[in-house]
This record gives structure tokens, sequence and C-alpha cells, in this order.
């Protein structure tokens, strides 16, 4: 399995699709506003000159900010260097030297701080600080620059890195001496994560406070469980709607499509479409939006996904948000057969779909029970074969 941390949050958010995931100051930050954020950090951390294996000094005030950069600084091969804010002048300028830091990620309140220690730490160019606006050099040579103007660059890609390198470098507490660097990896950080998500669990629990700062060992372990949640649901107009992400990919294997669906079952066993996130992509840039849209947002309604009791020649309406969603579709056949790469598979349910947004379009598609749709096809509007590959519950 993949051990790269910047590949497996990507991954944990194509999996888990886009949720309420953190409040700060009253204001919630979605998972997808997140890793947007985090990818277009790495790509402006790039353009500052930091390559794989850099190390990134972070002293923060408890901020979204903090969990960005580690996002970043993987996606570019960096190491992060998290230092608690409670640390000395001294402990800072140990810090530095030791892990040879080419920059630094503070918040204001501690940028005089960090100015304070630059003059004996050849090794650091450059000093982010969210809201830094025009404030002066940290110290001759070393500018401050403003953390959203450097995370304003385009998503880029991700560096490789193997499951052995180093992911972080974290500084004891120097009880017994001068605080050491202990080497975390990027296999270390992620098992680590693992084991704490697993210990996290509790039943009906999907919520929860912590006094502690993000700083430190604490803000690596948010991050890594987050990788390995679980629960994949989005609460949409006081529902808990599961959220269902499927990967749609070109014969040549590049990206064509993602999309992460909220569902919700009433009930009478009625399965209700609340709406989707969905991205077209070309040479892996997202070109397209349309079709997106939340039940109970600009006047979106909830569809029915699939009745409780199907029946040859119901009718039923999808989803609606006019002029951009309008599917409705008929039950064909419950006794249809169909074969596709992940199996094959008799007792197939058969829905004729249409829009009248698009009157030439007509497809078909073939349903499994307990598994899902297996297979769409295009008779009128286009020739497009939609096929399951691969299949994974929970």
């Amino acid at each position: 399995m993949e051990k790269n941390l910047a590949r497996q949050a990507e991954l944990a958010f194509e999996q888990q699709g886009d949720y309420d995931t953190l409040c700060y100051e009253g204001a919630w930050h979605t998972s997808g506003q997140m890793a947007d954020r985090g990818s277009r950090l790495g790509t402006g951390l790039a353009g500052l000159g930091v390559r794989p294996g850099d190390r990134l000094l972070v002293l923060m005030a408890n901020c979204p900010e903090v969990l960005i950069t580690y996002t970043a600084a993987w996606r570019v091969g960096a190491v992060v260097t998290p230092l608690i804010f409670l640390a000395s002048e001294d402990e800072l300028r140990h810090a530095l030297n030791d892990s040879g830091a080419v920059g630094v990620v503070t918040t204001v309140e501690f940028l005089p701080k960090v100015s304070a220690v630059l003059g004996g730490t050849p090794d650091v160019r450059f000093v982010l600080v969210p809201g830094a606006g025009s404030a002066a050099a940290a110290a001759p040579g070393v500018p401050v620059l403003d953390f959203d103007e450097v995370a304003s660059a385009e998503p880029g890609s991700i560096a490789d890195r193997s499951g052995t390198d180093l992911a972080a470098l974290l500084y004891t507490g120097g009880t017994t001496g001068r605080s050491k660097g202990v080497p975390l990896t990027h296999a270390g950080l992620y098992w680590c994560g693992s084991a704490a998500h697993e210990q996290s669990v509790r039943s009906n629990v999907t919520s929860s406070v912590l006094p502690l700062p993000l700083a430190h060992a604490y803000g690596l372990l948010v991050i890594c469980g987050g990788m390995h949640r679980t629960d994949h649901t989005r609460t949409i107009l006081g529902v808990s709607a599961a959220v269902v992400s499927d990967v749609l990919r070109r014969a040549d294997g590049s990206l064509a499509e993602k999309t992460h669906d909220w569902y919700a079952a009433d009930d009478q066993g009625n399965v209700w479409y609340l709406g989707e996130d969905t991205a077209e992509y070309e040479h892996g840039k997202v070109v397209s939006r349309e079709g997106s849209f939340e039940a109970g947002v600009d006047g979106a309604e909830a569809g029915v996904i699939m009745p409780a009791r199907p029946r040859a020649g119901l009718r039923y309406r999808q989803e609606y948000y006019k002029g951009h969603a309008e599917d409705r579709a008929r039950i064909v056949s419950r006794r249809e057969q169909a074969g596709v790469p992940y199996g094959h598979f008799r007792h197939v349910l058969m829905i004729r779909e249409d829009n009248p947004l698009e009157p030439k379009v007509l497809e078909f598609k073939f349903y499994a029970r307990g598994i899902g749709p297996l297979l769409a096809v295009s008779v009128s509007g286009g020739s497009d074969r939609e096929e399951l590959l691969r299949f994974r519950r929970g």
C-alpha cells in the first residue's frame, strides 16, 4: 500500500468526499477547502525553492493553516518540523540550526520571536505568516511572505516519496539536555494515524472536542488520523447522508470525472439523492463542475435514486436543480443480467434514464442488489459505456 502521506491524503478525500472537518472562530472549513489550499500552498512552496527532503519549521497558534501547511509540505516532499509555540528563543534557534530548516511558517503573534533568532540561522530563506500583509523582512535577506498569497498558485502534483522517507522531525522537550530531533517516516506516521483513529472511534459519536494544541505531535496525529476516517457522512437539510464516491477513468487510465454523491434512506426504505459534488477533468485539471447541486441550496430539491419497492413501469424524479440537474427515471425490468469487469450478475435491475435538458440523450443503467450501479450504456446522444471495475464496502 502507498504510504506517501500526501497521496494518502488525496486518496482519503477521493473516498470520503467533501464534509465539514474543522471549526475555527465560528466558521466551518470543509475537507475540500483544506485539500485545495494545501495543494495550492504546495505549489507556492515549490516556487520558493522548497525541494524534497528540505525542512520546514512550523511554529503556530491553533489555526487551519497548521494542517494546511503539513499537507503542502508533504506534497512537495518536504519534512515538517513542528515546534510547540511555548518554545523559548534559545530552543527555537537550536531547532532551526539543528534541522537546517529552509523556511518558517508562523502566526503573527510569534513573528517577533522568530525574527529575533534569524540572525544566527543562515539556512532560513523565508518566513510565511497568515495575514502578514506588508510586514517588514524578518531579518536581512529573509522576507516575510503572506501565507494566502503563496497559497494562491494553481494546484500542483505530488512529489514521489516512499514510506521510509522522512516526513517529520519532531523535537523532544529537552528535559534531559538539549532537545533532539526524532525522525518520523511517512509509513510510521501513517500507521500512527491508523492506531489513533481506531482508539478514538466510539459508537454513535461523530464529533468530539479535545482541548489540545495542533502544534507538535497532536497536529500530526489529527491530520494522519483523518486519513483513516470511515464514517463518510455529510449533513444536508438536517439529514445525515452517506457519501459515496466514484471515479471515472478513460481507456488510457487518465482521470475523466470524480464525483461524491450524497444518499440517505427513509423509514420505508426509499433511497434519496440529496445532491452531488462532481468535477470533470482534462489533463489532470478540473474543467467543469456542471451538474453539482445540494438539496436545499439555490432551490435544488432531493430526488429518489432507488425506490424501496421497484417495479416495472414505475416513474420517478432522481434530482432537481432547475437548468442544471433534472434526471428522471423509469424502471424497465427486474430480471436482467449484466457482465462487467467486476463480475457477472443475475436478477439485475434495469432503469431507463433521460433528462429534459438533453432531450436527445437516453441511457440505460443496471443495478445489482448489495452492490449498486454495475453498468451504464448510452443508446442515444452518445456511445458512452461505464463499467464497474472495483468495489469497496465501508
